[in-house]
């Protein structure tokens, strides 16, 4: 039995980590998009630009956290959505006499759950009925930065290991009861788990350059190579088929078993340009982030599952027991992110902040959703410390190729994925 469990999700979720400007680390930057990969100097360099470390002239501490809440409701058939994030970092910058070292720590919780179909109905025989669908995803990505930069240069490179923690679980039901119709009678529920955590590595380098009044910088990470797994399924199913008017076949599936992956590269390269340009007291930045195309990775049951069988008037029972199959062949499509970021600076001690990006789904089939985001804020310096605080307003477009099952007809049904989140993000630094 081949299976495909959700690694194309982990790779859309582990990529949209490292774009900074999707979940901000607070700080300065966080109100202009997290555009800022030609120009960032500050605590925030090892995740934004390493590039930036080497402008640091004092060793500092900083912290940094955001969290948002969604809310999609749809009145005809219960549906909903509910979307909950919050990220947090702190970071910690030694400065030598020749060089700064950084370190960070990144953490990022997403949780969705969403109902996708919710129906009591009653059939052709007016027996009452009933079909539900939900699922819920929670991923939990820590990252851990070590970065190196010299002093006054415009280079820095980083080392990053990945934690990454990814669980979907859905669960379906129906029940249909026809007294004449016992072809179509039904009793059906499941409850699939697939939990995908795995560690990965990679490196980073970045550079600065400046020419009159313009700053470019890049930022290109290699692709990400997994040096653990302990990802795991559970399955729980339990169906119940007629079989003529007066026998019926219970159907029976519960397993738990490892998932193994192939050691490799499983994150494709990306990389980010930036170029900023200054105006006086104005500051405009435009960065393009972007992820090379790759093949798709499957995961494969370490275990044989076993499904019952039982046909209740012969009293027949079987057990059918199936080893996993090698997957591949199909592959993630590249993705592309524009931001642009503004910052005014009335005084030395204060900073206002603009930005926006466009985020396009990362899904070949063009399922999922299409968001733009907005950011506004304002940053204080307070002798040695700086204080940061930024609005994010995300709002996320349905594909128009949303669809589920509706189990009265059998027929495919538009899904709406349509959502908006406000999120407040604010940070603090301290030099010392």
């Amino acid at each position: 039995m081949k299976i495909l469990v959700l690694w194309l999700m982990t790779i859309s979720c582990l990529s949209y980590a490292n774009f900074p400007g999707a979940n901000p680390v607070g700080g300065i930057y966080s109100s202009q998009g997290s555009a800022a990969v030609a120009r960032v100097d500050d605590e925030t360099s090892p995740f934004i630009n390493p590039a930036g470390l080497g402008q640091i002239r004092a060793s500092s501490i900083s912290s940094g956290a955001s969290s948002y809440s969604a809310l999609k409701a749809q009145r005809e058939d219960q549906n909903g959505i509910r979307t909950t994030s919050t990220t947090s970092h702190v970071s910690y910058i030694e400065s030598f006499s020749n060089y700064n070292i950084g370190f960070m720590v990144y953490t990022l919780n997403d949780d969705q759950t969403q109902k996708t179909n919710f129906k009591r109905y009653t059939n052709s025989e007016n027996y009452e009925s009933y079909f539900y669908n939900n699922s819920t995803e929670a991923q939990n990505t820590l990252m851990y930065i070590l970065s190196f930069a010299p002093k006054e240069s415009n280079w820095g490179v980083s080392f990053n290991l990945y934690d990454l923690n990814y669980t979907f679980l859905t669960s379906t039901g129906r029940h249909s009861y026809f007294l004449t119709n016992f072809n179509d009678r039904s009793w059906a529920t499941s409850v699939f788990e697939t939990q995908i955590k795995v560690r990965l590595i990679s490196a980073t380098i970045g550079q600065q350059f400046k020419y009159k009044n313009f700053r470019f910088g890049y930022k290109l990470e290699s692709p990400s190579y997994l040096i653990g797994n302990e990802s795991s399924q559970r399955v729980n199913m339990l169906n119940v088929f007629p079989s003529g008017q007066n026998d019926a076949l219970v159907f029976a599936n519960n397993n738990q078993t490892d998932l193994e992956i192939e050691s490799g590269k499983y994150i494709a390269e990306r990389i980010t340009l930036g170029v900023s340009f200054v105006e006086q007291k104005f500051t405009y930045e435009f960065n393009l982030f972007m992820q090379a195309a790759s093949q798709n990775q499957y995961l494969n049951q370490k275990d044989a599952t076993s499904s019952y069988s039982w046909f209740s008037q012969t009293d027949t029972y079987t057990i059918d027991k199936n080893n996993s199959e090698n997957g591949g062949g199909d592959y993630v499509k590249a993705e592309i992110i524009p931001s642009i970021g503004i910052e005014f600076r009335p005084t030395d001690k204060e900073t206002f902040g603009a930005g926006a990006f466009y985020t396009r789904t990362s899904q070949k089939d063009l399922t999922g959703t299409n968001s733009v985001t907005l950011t506004a804020g304002y940053a204080k310096q307070f002798k040695n410390f700086l204080g940061s605080y930024t609005l994010l307003y995300r709002r996320e477009f349905d594909t128009g190729h949303n669809t589920t099952s509706d189990y009265e007809t059998g027929e495919d049904v538009k899904l709406d994925l349509s959502t908006e989140s406000l999120s407040l993000v604010f940070g603090g630094s301290y030099s010392f």
